[in-house]
């Protein structure tokens, strides 16, 4: 589709605390490398996240309090996700949240 989508997107961070000697919660949250609350015209956005010690992540995205898209649990310490849901539709506000993995414990 040649017309650009202005898709904004809210960031939302599940809060909660990681137990001990678990990994750290997932930090620096990014939509398409940008800060904030952007406003996104690409319909597939980059989603981008910094987390030490992780060794496997879930990336989730949705709208209001339904997920439309769940990667699973995928293995690896990649720390940025192409959305692969279905098509995100102009002037509606998304979140997504990501989860990580280390030594079997989640976090995030």
């Amino acid at each position: 589709m040649a017309l650009p989508l202005l898709l904004p997107i809210l960031l939302a961070l599940c809060a909660c605390a990681a137990p001990a000697l678990a990994v750290e919660a997932p930090g620096n949250l990014l939509t398409e490398w940008a800060p904030g609350t952007p406003v996104v015209t690409d319909p597939c956005p980059d989603l981008y996240w910094e987390c030490a010690g992780q060794q496997a992540y879930q990336v989730q995205c949705g709208r209001d309090k339904t997920v439309l898209w769940d990667a699973g649990r995928l293995a690896g310490p990649v720390t940025v996700a192409e959305y692969g849901g279905p098509a995100l539709e102009v002037g509606r506000t998304y979140w997504w949240r990501v989860r990580i993995w280390a030594g079997g414990e989640a976090s995030g």
